[in-house]
């Protein structure tokens, strides 16, 4: 009588185990390496961009990874595109990811203080829209560079205020981060040729 309860008992134990752990990983499954604060954390807050969003602009098939009141906004490294050539390749990729997309314009601090601070980590550096036409830069939305605003670095590698074709042509405009000449995160006159990650923008209609 005695081992006939007694089996009993662990019968019911084992049961009551299988149950509490079926429940518990029924819980947890769409929860694992995500922490309670990653859940809450803002969609477009800089640490979200580690994977593109699924979102689709409405001007075409190019993932949105960032919005603003403005613009959307699209980082070719993440969809797999970090070599890109700087001028027309830039403007040709963003115009493939869809009506209203080209390389980025930098016209406002405001701006520029949300490039610079994509840049660091892996993404030490970034093409914009800009080439040179004639004498001075113009942006891939047609407007001068620096008509509202700029940020061209004071020194850059030869020691004197950029743009200065130093490795003629420099014919495109990069945003170079800090450990590149330890100026800063500026702007740059930079050879078309070299290979860097760029950012599209879309204008908000």
């Amino acid at each position: 009588m005695k081992l006939t309860v007694a089996l009993l008992f662990v019968g019911l134990t084992v049961c009551l185990a299988q149950f509490n752990a079926q429940n518990f990983f029924r819980n947890q499954q769409f929860n694992f390496g995500r922490s309670s604060s990653s859940r809450n954390r803002g969609r477009n807050s800089f640490r979200s961009f580690s994977q593109p969003q699924s979102q689709r602009s409405s001007g075409g098939n190019g993932a949105v990874h960032h919005s603003d009141n403005e613009y959307d906004y699209h980082f070719s490294w993440l969809n797999n595109e970090r070599s890109l050539s700087g001028g027309d390749a830039v403007n040709g990729y963003c115009r493939r990811q869809g009506n209203g997309w080209t390389g980025v314009s930098i016209e406002s601090s405001r701006k520029n203080s949300f490039i610079q601070g994509l840049i660091g980590g892996n993404i030490p550096y970034i093409w914009t829209g800009a080439t040179k036409r004639g004498n001075g830069f113009v942006w891939s939305n047609g407007n001068p560079v620096g008509a509202s605003f700029s940020n061209w670095s004071p020194t850059g590698g030869s020691g004197i205020p950029q743009p200065d074709n130093r490795d003629p042509p420099e014919n495109c405009l990069a945003v170079l981060g800090s450990h590149v000449y330890r100026d800063g995160i500026f702007w740059h006159d930079v050879k078309c040729t070299h290979k860097k990650p760029t950012v599209c923008e879309r204008r908000k209609n």
